[in-house]
């Protein structure tokens, strides 16, 4: 079988000059070799579930390499890998983004027996994750790069947590480009804010307001002007848009005088304490009886000039209760009923512009994640924000405490400390074979390796 097969392959040391040579053909002349590049993918992503593969890649790198790009390379099969693998996809073409996958998926599988990475590779990899992590091709919502961020995150992660002490160039790449990490957080989670809204609501209806003369109890029509005077109760109703549990700031009603008056004028104001008024119906005391042994607010009207708005005090201690009540429901209605005690007021009802009108203000508070909650579940960054938030206050201390920080001192730190308290991250094999394809895949696959083992870097 091709499992059998794989393992049997990856136990000679051969393997590692095959891969080599492998990755000879991917540097070397990358446009005239599209179709092996593709198959060199998939041949090295079986080889990459089998153990034996994943612990030679460990080995260095001590013989000259073919590749006329890398004259001095320096590093293990590992990094060799990452190098050749970042120069293909820095090629930005649309025929290697079909191999994006197989090459991450790749990384991801070997990780776990990896036991160093140079500061080369390491980089590199960095590289990578600011590129597809980057608002410009992350926002797109392509699937591609959504699992190329989500493989790199894997991969770090599975670095970090088999081998962090032999890992720690890739540990100090992270921590001096944490900000990427940071950034990719801040836009998974939702972020919590508050802003003001700010309601300025007319009469909805002529059906909306009307007066109860006293004491008859009988109801009258109010949509040609209100008439604030001291045998009638004003009833006056208005929906409101706002959301239950909200806190209000403010509250007020706004009249527009009809004529001037300059007598003062004492006006007491109520709201019916329930969390949907019912609209008003022709029968006697439906007002009056809406009037509660409760919050009363007094309005001391001075002055009054035609044409001119006029402000009833905040009414917030009215409404709150509404608003707070647990059956109340964005859109719900509240009855004000107005009472003069002294003087009197005519108004306008609902002409363009003067009609009586509720403004309220009310504080909202927000809450916008830039991804979607299905596309930050394909990242898993958990455990690498708790190893930044759990190193990094030790790492700042170590480098405030002494005054010049060498890139030598900084690794012989981050050897000796301690990560304590960190999730373990699942790591799976993946193949992203179908059933498909799979016996056209093998039949490439065997006599790809045949004749990659005929070739002499």
């Amino acid at each position: 079988t091709q499992s059998t097969w794989g393992a049997l392959l990856c136990k000679p040391d051969a393997i590692t000059r095959l891969l080599v040579s492998i990755l000879y053909l991917v540097y070397e002349d990358v446009q005239t070799k599209q179709g092996l590049i593709k198959i060199a993918a998939r041949l090295l992503l079986s080889l990459s579930v089998e153990k034996g593969f994943g612990e030679k890649l460990n080995r260095p790198i001590v013989e000259k390499l073919p590749m006329k790009s890398l004259p001095n390379f320096t590093g293990n099969h590992f990094d060799l890998v990452v190098v050749t693998f970042h120069y293909l996809i820095s090629l930005n073409q649309e025929w290697v983004k079909s191999v994006h996958e197989y090459m991450f998926t790749i990384l991801v599988n070997v990780a776990p027996h990896i036991k160093s990475i140079s500061t080369c590779a390491s980089n590199k990899l960095i590289n990578l994750f600011e590129t597809f992590s980057s608002p410009r091709l992350l926002l797109t919502g392509h699937q591609r790069y959504l699992t190329n961020v989500g493989r790199l995150l894997e991969l770090f992660t599975a670095l970090i947590q088999h081998d962090y002490r032999g890992n720690t160039n890739l540990m100090y790449a992270i921590l001096r480009e944490r900000r990427l990490f940071e950034k990719l957080e801040e836009k998974m989670h939702p972020t919590e804010g508050t802003e003001t809204i700010a309601l300025d609501i007319p009469i909805q209806s002529p059906h909306s307001i009307f007066s109860e003369k006293l004491p008859s109890g009988r109801l009258v029509s109010q949509e040609h002007g209100v008439d604030l005077v001291e045998d009638r109760l004003v009833g006056v109703r208005f929906q409101l848009d706002i959301p239950p549990q909200t806190t209000l700031q403010q509250v007020y009603l706004q009249f527009v005088p009809q004529g001037s008056d300059p007598t003062p004028a004492v006006i007491t104001i109520t709201a019916e304490p329930v969390p949907n008024a019912a609209p008003f119906v022709k029968e006697p005391h439906n007002i009056s009886k809406r009037v509660p042994e409760g919050p009363i607010v007094t309005w001391n009207s001075s002055v009054w000039e035609a044409n001119q708005p006029q402000c009833t005090p905040d009414l917030t201690p009215l409404v709150a209760g509404c608003v707070q009540h647990s059956e109340w429901a964005e859109g719900n209605a509240v009855v004000f009923v107005l009472r003069t005690v002294e003087g009197q007021r005519d108004a306008y009802t609902s002409q363009e512009g003067l009609g009586v009108r509720l403004h309220a203000e009310y504080c909202h508070t927000t809450s916008k994640a830039v991804l979607a909650p299905e596309v930050a579940a394909q990242l898993p960054i958990d455990f690498l924000m708790r190893f930044l938030k759990s190193l990094a206050p030790r790492f700042e201390e170590f480098c405030s405490e002494n005054a010049v920080v060498s890139e030598a001192d900084a690794l012989q730190f981050l050897e000796r400390v301690k990560l304590v308290n960190l999730p373990v991250a699942e790591m799976s094999h993946f193949t992203l074979e179908t059933n498909e394809e799979l016996a056209a895949k093998v039949h490439k696959w065997v006599w790809s390796t045949v004749f990659f083992h005929t070739l002499q870097p």
